[in-house]
């Protein structure tokens, strides 16, 4: 049985929210530290009981709930959040990655999922880039969307330093655009072997399972940017499906 996990669940119907609450309270390790009808409601609650998962009802666009649900982030850096949406598609999973949320699921979610969900985040994981990473091309396509999104919008909710040295967020940068170990390694005159040392390296630091993850992690945190299209015969898409950046999940 898995550690007691606390969660704080911020739902607008009530109905919904009561039901919710009474399904996962079914698992005996799932404990609730409260709810709430909105984000304004719910900030002071989430800073002083600091669950380990809050579940948020989110809409698409964003706008203003989107500013809040950072906030959020940032007055309870410990915490898990699982994205509730109406449709699981591309825009919803751009919202999810933008606010810094652990999980995305619908909002329908039978209440056994929705609990797995739960446990695997109060646990740690981040299921979301399972969600990503099913579709190679709309995971270069999110990638992209998000560093946009980075640029005009608020940043994450909390900025970490960087545990990559300069030379990693290089080979990071490099995969990100396509480069397998061949390509970066000429780009930045080193070794295979090197690049190869450095890729363990990073997904070492990063506690990633594959370089796709260890791609989505850097940006969510803004440790690397994605380099500008190049002319070059290694970039582009149908490189990045026979690449090393997308070898381990297709």
């Amino acid at each position: 049985m898995p550690d007691t996990i606390s969660f704080f669940l911020i739902e607008p119907e009530a109905p919904r929210r009561r039901d919710l609450r009474c399904a996962l309270e079914r698992a005996p390790w799932l404990v609730s530290a409260g709810e709430a009808s909105g984000l304004d409601e719910a900030l002071p609650q989430v800073q002083k009981r600091q669950p380990r998962v809050v579940l948020i009802a989110v809409a698409a666009p964003p706008d203003v709930e989107m500013e809040k649900a950072v906030q959020l982030r940032r007055c309870a850096p410990g915490s898990g959040v699982v994205a509730m949406v109406e449709r699981q598609d591309e825009a919803s999973a751009l919202l999810a990655l933008s606010i810094g949320a652990a999980a995305c699921c619908a909002r329908d979610l039978s209440p056994q999922w929705l609990t797995t969900v739960v446990r695997r985040v109060g646990e740690g994981e981040r299921p979301i880039y399972q969600t990503v990473l099913q579709h190679p091309r709309l995971a270069l396509h999110l990638l992209r969307r998000f560093q946009e999104l980075l640029a005009q919008g608020p940043g994450p909710a909390v900025l970490v330093p960087s545990p990559l040295s300069p030379r990693q967020a290089e080979v990071l940068c490099l995969m990100a655009a396509g480069g397998g170990s061949k390509q970066v390694s000429g780009e930045l005159m080193i070794t295979e072997q090197t690049v190869k040392n450095h890729v363990a390296a990073i997904l070492q630091k990063l506690s990633a399972s594959n370089r796709t993850q260890a791609v989505a992690i850097a940006l969510q945190n803004r440790w690397i940017s994605l380099p500008a299209q190049r002319e070059q015969p290694w970039t582009g898409i149908a490189h990045l499906e026979n690449s090393g950046l997308f070898r381990s999940v297709i």
